[in-house]
């Protein structure tokens, strides 16, 4: 016998996904006070609103999209694609790992949180072809970083 399952309260649920969102809204930023920034304004609006008009989407997906969206609008009001350039912590990112924003996030979104393609495409605003695309291109960086044989041995 399957219990029922609680219906998504907003305010409940939200200080559960507060770690996902943020860990988003990093990748997306990439500076921790922007992130911060992005993650009260969206748990804000998500509060204001009522996620049951949109049951096209899980809750979690709603939620994600909101920060996605309100990242993408400030980019776009900034007029730069990557407003943390000279942060540490991209530069690390692209040195060490060498991916894109676009392709930490479709990473983040697919193999750690378990959105389908098509989810990560409607939480990034972009094409499930651009998912895949960028998801390749992570898994190809990562698959490079692999030590050699003899190093792992030692």
């Amino acid at each position: 016998m399957t219990r029922p399952v609680a219906p998504f309260d907003t305010r409940r649920d939200l200080v559960a996904l507060l770690p996902r969102l943020r860990r988003l809204a990093l990748t997306l930023a990439g500076r921790v006070e922007e992130a911060d920034e992005l993650v009260r304004t969206a748990c804000s609006m998500a509060i204001g609103k009522d996620w049951a008009k949109d049951r096209h989407s899980r809750p979690e997906a709603w939620l994600f999209q909101l920060v996605s969206s309100l990242s993408a609008g400030r980019t776009a009001h900034s007029g730069t694609e990557d407003r943390a350039v000279g942060n540490p912590l991209v530069i690390r990112r692209g040195m060490v790992l060498g991916i894109t924003r676009d392709q930490a996030a479709a990473f983040l979104l697919v193999e750690v949180e378990g959105f389908s393609y098509a989810e990560a495409a409607d939480i990034l605003a972009t094409s499930t072809d651009s998912i895949a695309t960028d998801l390749c291109d992570a898994r190809l960086c990562f698959a490079d970083l692999r030590p050699a044989p003899s190093e792992r041995r030692a």
